[in-house]
């Protein structure tokens, strides 16, 4: 009997090594495989911020692209290269190394290549762009090891403003007294007016605008009279030919003033598109005239911005002479500037002052060739023993001399256009 309880407490001892062994082996697996899980999902982590970081380098890119084309519309190789130099910093993603590249087919001169093309969607559907394909390549790597490269193919469009019949940076008025037949897409960046009075007013092409479609007033806010009818195709030709011929056309349609975005009084500043009751009924724009006429609301008109009207009050400005004060030739408003992009510049002035009021009163260009004898050059009221350089007696600028009779070259003699009487007579021609 004591033998056999011997026996049995030997395997007792075994059999409890056993299980414990047992049990270390599944605490060790499963210590291992929360290590590895832990492992699996700080990289899973890492690499998804390293694809944020990569995703907010690409925007940031893609962003600093537009801009630099909305400054210049012809950058430079150099220009383009330098924008991989700016990728997010410390304070919009931390911890990430960024390497970014700006790629592209080089034409002749070393410049992106482009191809003309014909826009097939969107709300400029129907304009020849010149397009400009580019790639962008930015790479975010984590201090931990973590990578992502990421790429971008883009298309920069560049839609010349020439091929508009009218377009317009502020508001634009259609007040047609006889029977008015336009030909060619009109666009404006403001409201647009469509009235007549008899008429009518036909437009064969696309109409857009930024802001509202009023019918039933002009921009004055007056709505009495011009109760014309107002004309526009829903295809492509569809307001061809004569006006007698249009307005009996199964595509031109007539633009009734409960087909207007807006009625009821001028829109407030700030306030178009979507203040009821005036909303934009889109079945109008885009079922009915086929989205040949339409705003943002309907269509998604975007803004069309010239690059030279940016910071400048109008477009006249690029014809206009450089101002005084520091107005940068590389701003955009400088570099479209005709009096920095000339080679030659014929200047004319009631003064000698008046030449270059970008550098000072009096202050001449050592290039400065006059027009006339040394006597009118340097006649400003005074005497002067100011010198200048000649050319076969052909000179660039001219001067007015209020103090003398006969017509010399361009100069206006008897005429001072700050000081205006009777004897102020026309310049001479040269």
């Amino acid at each position: 009997m004591s033998k056999a309880t011997d026996r049995s407490g030997g395997f007792t001892l075994i059999a409890s090594l056993l299980i414990l062994t047992l049990l270390s082996a599944l605490a060790v697996g499963l210590l291992f495989m929360v290590h590895g899980a832990g492992q699996i999902g700080g990289n899973d982590l890492e690499t998804n911020v390293a694809f944020y970081g990569a995703e907010s380098g690409m925007e940031k890119l893609t962003a600093d692209l537009a801009a630099l084309y909305q400054t210049s519309q012809a950058p430079t190789p150099a220009d383009l290269t330098n924008l991989t130099n700016n990728p997010p910093d410390a304070t919009m993603v931390g911890s990430m190394n960024y390497t970014e590249n700006l790629t592209w087919t080089p034409d002749p001169n070393g410049n992106p290549a482009s191809r003309v093309s014909v826009i097939s969607a969107g709300p400029n559907a129907g304009l020849s762009a010149e397009i400009i394909p580019l790639t962008l390549q930015v790479t975010a790597t984590r201090p931990s090891g973590a990578s992502v490269n990421m790429t971008r193919g883009v298309e920069v469009a560049l839609i010349p403003v020439f091929q508009f019949g009218v377009f317009s940076d502020s508001d634009l008025s259609y007040f047609a007294g006889p029977a008015f037949d336009f030909q060619g897409r009109v666009h404006t960046n403001g409201n647009l007016f469509l009235k007549a009075n008899p008429g009518p007013l036909v437009l064969d092409a696309k109409v857009t605008a930024v802001g509202e479609i009023i019918r039933d007033r002009l921009a004055n806010d007056n709505s009495a009279g011009y109760t014309g009818d107002v004309y526009v195709p829903n295809v492509n030709g569809g307001c061809d030919g004569t006006v007698a011929a249009a307005t009996t056309a199964p595509n031109c349609l007539k633009f009734k003033i409960p087909d207007a975005s807006w009625s009821g009084g001028i829109p407030p500043v700030g306030a178009q598109n979507n203040t009821p009751p005036n909303k934009w009924t889109p079945d109008i724009s885009n079922n009915t005239f086929m989205g040949f006429i339409g705003n943002t609301t309907s269509l998604g008109v975007a803004k069309l911005q010239l690059p030279f009207v940016q910071g400048s009050p109008n477009q006249a400005e690029i014809i206009r002479r450089r101002p005084s004060g520091a107005e940068s030739v590389t701003s955009p408003l400088g570099a479209s500037r005709e009096y920095n992009r000339a080679t030659i510049r014929v200047l004319l002035a009631d003064r000698l002052a008046d030449l270059h009021p970008d550098r000072g009163p009096g202050v001449l260009d050592a290039d400065d060739l006059c027009i006339g004898d040394a006597y009118l050059c340097g006649k400003d009221g005074a005497a002067t023993t100011t010198s200048f350089n000649t050319v076969s007696g052909t000179t660039s600028f001219a001067v007015a001399d209020k103090n003398r009779t006969g017509d010399q070259n361009l100069i206006a003699p008897t005429c001072d256009l700050n000081v205006r009487g009777p004897n102020c007579t026309p310049a001479g021609a040269a």
